[in-house]
């Protein structure tokens, strides 16, 4: 009794983590050269989690919105995902108005400033880069890449919308698919922004060839030994020693499924092999096999099975 009271504390722990209620980890920007947070976490409707390093998501609702002059430290991509709002903006020498509704998106290059003033509901997501941060994830060359995202103001692009409601849902959910898949979800979201938004240099493609043997035996080794810890796109990369970017490209070349979709396919063989050697307690098979999420848990073992946690259990002895 005691270690599954202790196993239910350690999935809350966890959950609260990545999504905490008041965290410093917030979106910031600057005024007179002081970080602030770009909007009150007392808002309504309001969510933050950190994505991976150097990537921060944020929900957030209103209805009339004033924000100063200010400067953003970092890149913000807004994606309006509800509700109809017209938008005064001064920045860069001109000033304009907008208005924005769902599919609306709006892009930040860090180092710009503006004010803005927003009137009428609105309810959007907010995803910030970190392009120091993002450059070490990506392992490319090409500082400018990273640092030339200008603004724009109002536009829309399916794709790019595609990836951050995608990465909402994750977020409103608590992250249940772990730190590995809203890592991926951020670079490939970064990815398309940098291709789409940024530089003039294209980004370097992997390697069709895929990991050398001896590499991806000593990356799956590891994940072996720590499937029941949460892990990182960055962390495995460590293990190969490149970046996260071409980690997860080279990984899915060699065994022809991404990194998160390889881990989530052997916590499932680790559960089976649980539950048919007697551990019947789904709290404790999840946490061994490192889901921080009981539903989300027995979402995938049923999908991948065809039973719930428990049948498969019974059936199997």
């Amino acid at each position: 009794m005691a270690r599954r009271v202790h196993a239910q504390a350690g999935l809350r722990r966890d959950i609260t983590s990545l999504v905490p209620p008041e965290s410093g980890e917030r979106i910031l920007i600057t005024r007179a050269g002081v970080p602030t947070p770009m909007i009150a976490a007392s808002d309504p409707g309001h969510l933050a989690a950190v994505i991976a390093p150097g990537i921060v998501a944020e929900r957030h609702q209103f209805s009339v919105l004033e924000v100063s002059q200010h400067f953003h430290p970092t890149h913000c991509l807004h994606l309006q995902t509800a509700g109809v709002t017209r938008v005064h903006w001064r920045g860069g020498g001109r000033s304009g108005s907008e208005t924005m509704r769902a599919s609306s998106l709006m892009l930040h290059g860090q180092g710009t400033g503006d004010s803005t003033a927003f009137a009428g509901k609105s309810s959007r997501v907010v995803v910030s880069f970190d392009p120091a941060v993002m450059k070490k994830m990506m392992g490319d060359e090409s500082e400018r890449r990273f640092l030339e995202i200008p603004s724009r103001w109002h536009f829309q692009d399916p794709q790019l919308e595609r990836l951050v409601r995608n990465l909402e849902v994750e977020v409103g959910s608590g992250l249940p698919s772990g730190r590995i898949y809203g890592e991926l979800l951020g670079l490939s979201l970064f990815e398309y922004l940098v291709q789409h938004y940024g530089g003039d240099r294209p980004l370097q493609a992997a390697s069709k060839g895929g990991l050398p043997k001896r590499m991806l035996d000593r990356v799956v080794e590891y994940i072996a030994a720590n499937l029941s810890q949460p892990l990182s796109v960055a962390e495995v990369a460590t293990v190969a020693g490149m970046s996260s970017y071409h980690f997860a490209r080279l990984f899915k070349a060699s065994t022809g499924v991404s990194p998160h979709q390889y881990v989530l396919a052997q916590r499932i063989e680790r559960a089976k092999r649980l539950l048919a050697a007697g551990q019947s307690n789904v709290i404790d098979v999840a946490l061994d096999c490192g889901f921080n999420d009981q539903s989300y848990f027995s979402r995938v073992f049923r999908r991948a099975a065809g039973v719930p946690p428990l049948r498969y259990s019974r059936e199997v002895k």
